[in-house]
């Protein structure tokens, strides 16, 4: 839905509940949350912005996510999305765990944001390079997001498309990947 409908929506809603919705057999409360929710929709070119900006501030290009930010970039935003995320899901406490390679796969996952941001965003090839996202998701302070997307062991890597409406969609679990950044996005 078009951003000036959103807020013209939003608005109207507003002036009904102020005006006396309930005299009209209107729940107040109920209109009152419907224009909670419009109001979260958000611009997506403001979401696509405010990606840019945040992995602008990451050496790698890794945007750091976590709850609100999941919210805020898939669930609450307007489908089709104008960007792709491509979450590394992760847990400190499972890092020391030889067997994960973990902080091994983190950095190979880093070396793929740096070549892919080198390759396409700065040489402007590609089509809409400049609008995919390398992102990670920390399980300590994200737990209710990895709950949402059905991850029960790492690693793991998600690809959440423009048009994703549901982040349960299958990605890459331990057994897709050897660990090189090579074998993460299939080009070995």
């Amino acid at each position: 839905m078009p951003m000036n409908i959103v807020v013209s929506l939003s608005r109207a809603l507003r002036i009904e509940i102020e005006g006396g919705a309930k005299q009209r057999g209107f729940s107040g409360r109920r209109l009152g949350k419907v224009v909670e929710v419009l109001a979260d929709l958000e611009d997506p070119s403001d979401l696509l912005s405010e990606l840019r900006s945040l992995r602008s501030q990451s050496d790698s290009g890794v945007i750091h996510l976590n709850d609100q930010s999941i919210a805020r970039f898939i669930l609450n935003s307007p489908s089709p999305r104008p960007y792709s995320l491509i979450i590394f899901f992760d847990a400190a406490q499972l890092r020391s765990k030889p067997e994960l390679h973990l902080p091994h796969l983190r950095s190979e996952f880093a070396l793929v944001s740096v070549s892919y941001l080198a390759y396409n965003v700065e040489s402007g090839s590609g089509s809409g390079p400049d609008k995919v996202f390398f992102c990670d998701l920390e399980f300590g302070e994200s737990q209710h997001s990895f709950s949402l997307f059905g991850v029960s062991s790492l690693p793991h890597i998600r690809h959440v498309g423009p048009a994703t409406k549901s982040p349960r969609n299958r990605g890459h679990d331990q057994s897709d990947f050897a660990g090189l950044a090579e074998s993460m996005f299939g080009l070995r």
